[in-house]
């Protein structure tokens, strides 16, 4: 007799790797405002910082880490693991 696991094709699923290693690049990068870290909040007062200086250095930094995050992700967690595909 076959279990749930054995009847189960598989084939065509994917695997969360590529989301699960991506989600904590994401929840890092909050580099555009100065509440996205506790840090950027301590420095922003007595730095004299301006919240536009945070959008100007926090929003291109966001889209690289995106930009890096989602071209990396796939190679380090594949969607599709060798043990899936029979």
């Amino acid at each position: 007799m076959q279990n749930a696991s054995d009847q189960t094709d598989l084939s065509t699923a994917g695997t969360a790797g590529p989301a699960a290693g991506g989600l904590p690049g994401a929840a890092s990068a909050g580099f555009a405002t100065p509440i996205g870290y506790q840090t950027n909040l301590m420095v922003y007062g007595p730095g004299g910082y301006k919240f536009s200086d945070y959008l100007k250095i926090g929003v291109p930094l966001d889209i690289l880490i995106w930009i890096v995050t989602v071209a990396l992700a796939p190679l380090v967690w594949p969607f599709f693991s060798a043990t899936l595909a029979k």
